[in-house]
């Protein structure tokens, strides 16, 4: 009897063949890089809707899969010899921990049609030798059995994986990443949407250490190294803090897009993406919004546009960013006592004028340090 974690695909099943033959390749890459990145050294083969794995750190490997991707769902499985008798005295194994109040049910599937059993003769077959209740509607526990080729799977129980795309589906994204929740919650969820996700924090005087642990939390979802830019903007925020007044906000998160796309046009990312959220402060009215990503000519994907606080908050809880958040984010200096809420692009771009802002920008964006986290 062989112990084996069986990978189930989720979403990639409602692409056409081609694209889910493509996708289903790239999980696997991200499979084999993650149980390697965690030191569980496996097997791997890949079949037509699932992808099996063996290795002698079950447990282990479970808990890296969970996080991968694009996996709808794990099992932990026993393959035996399709012989009935083996079929039925693993199962009855299994049923040794069913509770003696507790009520049970045998599923199966027989993909191997030439079996000479039907599903409902197995599970009558092994039920009858298991001296606990049967409840086939809502039972306590459920034996489950699989007949394939020469082969059956027999297992009890199913865990869910993140589902989503696998990563490096979707394009690269360069998310604007500071220490609060938000922005690690956004970049979560593009990187659940197979995009390749790396970070750009600009700082007032030396950058936040919190940012880079979030980004090691965030990396146990990923299948590889990210980038992380890294740009000095305290000058820049007192100069807009001189010249903008109440509009400082919008200022200086225009600048930051411009600083971002300049980097990211250099780096041939696709998009941005921010954590900011409809109307949560000053700066994320829709208002001053648009007015903050006028002239780009890049994408700024915001995932968290239309979530309420309480939900990001959840979220952050959940993906493992938001203890370190909470110890991390610092209040900004520069944020005016009464931030306009409704910016007026005539007063921006007046003042941007009086501004050698393509020096500015182009001066951050080469400053910027990159390092691998």
């Amino acid at each position: 009897m062989t112990k084996k974690i069986i990978v189930k695909y989720g979403e990639l099943w409602l692409k056409s063949p081609h694209i889910r033959n493509e996708f289903a390749k790239k999980l696997r890459r991200n499979v084999k890089s993650m149980l390697t990145m965690a030191n569980v050294e496996f097997e791997i083969l890949r079949e037509r809707d699932r992808i099996l794995i063996t290795t002698e750190k079950v447990d282990e490997a479970v808990e890296v899969l969970k996080r991968a991707f694009g996996v709808s769902q794990l099992i932990v499985s026993e393959e035996v010899d399709n012989d009935f008798e083996d079929i039925k005295a693993k199962a009855l194994e299994l049923a040794k921990n069913i509770g003696e109040n507790e009520t049970f049910a045998i599923r199966a599937k027989r993909k191997n049609k030439k079996y000479p059993m039907d599903s409902i003769e197995i599970e009558k077959g092994i039920a009858e030798d298991i001296d606990r209740k049967v409840d086939l509607t809502n039972p306590d526990k459920v034996i489950y059995v699989v007949v394939r080729g020469q082969t059956a799977d027999i297992f009890t129980d199913k865990m869910k994986g993140e589902g989503g795309l696998p990563i490096g589906v979707s394009g690269r994204m360069l998310c604007l990443v500071s220490a609060g929740i938000d922005s690690p919650v956004a970049a979560w969820m593009m990187m659940k949407r197979g995009a390749i996700v790396d970070f750009i924090t600009l700082y007032d005087e030396k950058p936040n250490p919190a940012t880079r642990k979030l980004l090691e939390q965030l990396k146990t979802y990923s299948p590889r190294e990210m980038r992380l830019y890294q740009v000095k903007y305290g000058e820049i925020q007192k100069e807009l803090q001189r010249w903008a007044k109440k509009y400082t906000c919008v200022f200086c998160k225009r600048f930051m897009y411009k600083i971002a796309q300049e980097i990211a046009k250099e780096n041939k990312y696709n998009a941005l993406v921010t954590g900011e959220n409809l109307s949560q402060v000053a700066s994320q009215t829709i208002q001053n919004l648009t007015t903050q990503q006028r002239g780009l000519e890049i994408p700024v994907i915001r995932p968290l546009i239309g979530l309420e606080k309480t939900d990001i908050m959840a979220m952050a809880e959940r993906i493992g960013t938001f203890g370190i958040s909470e110890k991390g984010r610092a209040k900004c200096h520069y944020v005016p006592e009464s931030p306009a809420t409704k910016s007026d692009d005539d007063d921006i771009f007046h003042v941007e004028k009086m501004m050698d802002v393509a020096k500015i920008i182009k001066d951050a964006a080469e400053r910027a340090e990159m390092e691998m986290v």
